[in-house]
């Protein structure tokens, strides 16, 4: 028996301030307390004026608040036998009802602010993140280990390190599978997707767990591709990653979480407008991480927007990575430019172009119609896998996973050298969609 949302009463959504005339961004975060405390969304807002060099006016509060009823400590205080009902229950509302807060913001957006650009969300919800609480739990606690190994079907006396791995994979599966976040996902997909075509851009965070993924790798612990991405990632979403004050990655940075772009994330600064007791008002104060990095992207997103009022999601991506790109539909065609300065002709027919493969070499997939293919589309699980070149620059990598509208997303991403070619494509009932086959060429100094 599938879990049901009974009502909205749960959800805060909608707006946070007085309706604003015509706002630019549309900034979805906390913003409870914000007379006693500084909500994360005042500090997101923060960044964003700042650093956008944006006006109040510009920026419209939304509350997007997706209360649990099933908390963490119920999960912590289950019996064995109650246990993995309610862990199953918490992760999936977890998920369930963020979709459903989002969404009733990305439609209240479209009816009612037409000169909103960008959503700017610094909120996020993947298996890694909700489960975290109960690894924690179980690396403190031997007796809560052996509950938690028992409701997740293990031996008695389960080492840490299997609990890990067995909770990291539920975790994914109730996201995924049950049908309150399925449902959920659905609707919150058409609503992105209409907002997509409208133009506008919408900023997701990829998350602060890097250091976290890399202590439990360093013990053992193998975690799926799609362990860091949140629920809210899609084809529709732009997901901002941290750079540290060296310009790289930032160590915090979750991984395989689907990120885009990457943008400064450390020492950001930020005003506290409703300080603690004590404090200065509108006192300067600095932070880190991925939420604060999607503000920062939001301003340039305006700045790119008003200079090129045609552009898009995939332009958009492609300034703000620095590179030079090229996508084509079905059926199109054109010139992409080599790192040589030579030109060669790109076709839009769901195959890797044969200037690409005479670059690669053997042993490669070759297009949507590599004999190969159907064995990857045709598995029920998602995956990420990467097939090496007979040098460092040259690889593939297959990701392959359910795109939360009944069909498999493919992408085949194939580099070599400073090149990357991206194949995409949508398969159900046995068939690619044409009209979502799309490829893109990159040319950059580092790959996409």
């Amino acid at each position: 028996m599938g879990l049901i949302i009974k009502g909205q009463e749960m959800l805060r959504t909608g707006y946070a301030e007085k309706r604003e005339a015509a706002p630019k961004v549309a900034l979805l975060d906390n913003f409870e307390n914000t007379e006693n405390s500084t909500a994360h969304g005042e500090m997101t807002e923060s960044v964003l004026l700042g650093y956008g060099q944006l006006q109040d006016g510009d920026v419209q509060r939304y509350h997007c608040g997706n209360g649990n009823p099933i908390p963490a400590e119920a999960v912590l205080q289950a019996p064995a036998e109650k246990l993995g009902g309610t862990l199953r229950a918490h992760v999936a509302l977890s998920g369930a009802l963020l979709l459903k807060a989002t969404t009733e913001n990305l439609r209240q957006i479209a009816a009612e602010q037409p000169d909103v650009k960008v959503i700017s969300q610094s909120q996020s919800q993947s298996p890694v993140r909700v489960a975290q609480p109960f690894y924690e739990a179980a690396a403190q606690d031997p007796q809560f280990r052996e509950r938690l190994g028992k409701a997740l079907g293990l031996p008695p006396q389960a080492s840490l390190l299997e609990v890990a791995e067995q909770l990291f994979i539920t975790s994914e599966k109730f996201l995924r599978d049950e049908d309150a976040v399925k449902e959920a996902r659905a609707e919150y997909l058409q609503a992105e997707r209409a907002l997509n075509e409208r133009g506008v851009i919408h900023l997701l965070a990829a998350g602060n767990l890097g250091e976290f993924s890399a202590q439990l790798e360093a013990k053992g612990v193998q975690f799926s591709p799609s362990a860091f991405r949140s629920v809210l990632t899609s084809d529709y979403s732009t997901v901002v990653g941290s750079l540290d004050e060296q310009g790289q990655l930032a160590s915090f940075t979750s991984p395989r979480a689907g990120t885009d772009v990457l943008a400064a994330g450390v020492n950001l600064a930020f005003s506290d407008p409703t300080p603690a007791p004590g404090q200065t008002p509108n006192e300067v104060l600095y932070g880190n991480g991925t939420s604060l990095s999607v503000p920062l992207v939001a301003g340039q997103v305006v700045k790119l927007a008003q200079a090129n009022p045609g552009w898009g999601q995939f332009e958009v991506e492609a300034s703000l990575q620095g590179v030079k790109a090229s996508r084509l539909s079905q059926g199109q065609q054109g010139l992409v430019e080599l790192a040589d300065g030579s030109r060669e002709t790109m076709v839009g027919d769901g195959k890797v172009d044969d200037f690409i493969v005479k670059a690669i070499g053997t042993g490669f997939i070759t297009g949507l119609d590599d004999d190969s293919v159907p064995q990857f589309v045709q598995s029920e699980k998602n995956f990420r896998l990467v097939l090496p070149g007979e040098t460092p620059e040259i690889n593939q990598v297959i990701d392959v996973r359910d795109n939360g509208e009944g069909q498999r997303k493919f992408t085949l991403q194939t580099a070599f050298g400073s090149h990357t070619h991206v194949l995409k494509g949508e398969y159900s009932n046995g068939t690619w969609n044409p009209q979502r086959t799309v490829e893109e060429f990159y040319l950059s100094p580092g790959q996409k």
